[in-house]
């Protein structure tokens, strides 16, 4: 690849990306605090206050979310305005909506449930692949910056 060709190239690699990186950061830290107020608020406890809680967070989290989502995907007269929303406004909105049916569902049967045996194993796959991955990609990286540092690996 010529210098002239790899600059454009980088260029545009930046240039699609910008988007994340302006409107990710102040979204992840919304959600975050958003989390923390429902943590706070007893929405995982199992007493008829969470029940409650979860409930209104799936009608209002699909009631609110999917109707806009749905409207895009149709290209239903003014589409455009809410195609663009989303990705940072109408997703989040519907994930708050999954977590309230998922709370409803679970708390069904009593957490003994088919449901809950199945998200927990779920569960405890993430959480094992998420420690894989810290683990190699910390291997991966230390083995890389000794390599191309040009020196050789501790112990060798």
């Amino acid at each position: 690849m010529e210098a002239d060709s790899w600059s454009t190239a980088r260029s545009k690699f930046w240039d699609l990306r910008f988007e994340a990186f302006q409107s990710v950061p102040p979204l992840a830290a919304f959600l975050f605090i958003i989390g923390v107020l429902l943590w706070r608020a007893g929405l995982f406890k199992a007493d008829e206050h969470a029940r409650r809680l979860s409930v209104g967070l799936a009608v209002g989290g699909l009631g609110m979310g999917t109707p806009p989502m749905v409207w895009a995907k149709l290209e239903l007269p003014g589409f455009e305005v809410l195609d663009s929303l989303s990705r940072y406004t109408n997703a989040p909105i519907v994930a708050f909506g999954y977590l309230g049916l998922t709370l409803v569902l679970l708390r069904r049967g009593g957490g003994q449930g088919f449901l809950s045996r199945q998200l927990a194993a779920v569960g405890s796959t993430a959480l094992s692949c998420y420690m894989l991955q810290n683990v190699s990609t910390r291997g991966l990286c230390g083995w890389a910056r000794w390599t191309v540092s040009g020196r050789s690996l501790p112990g060798r």
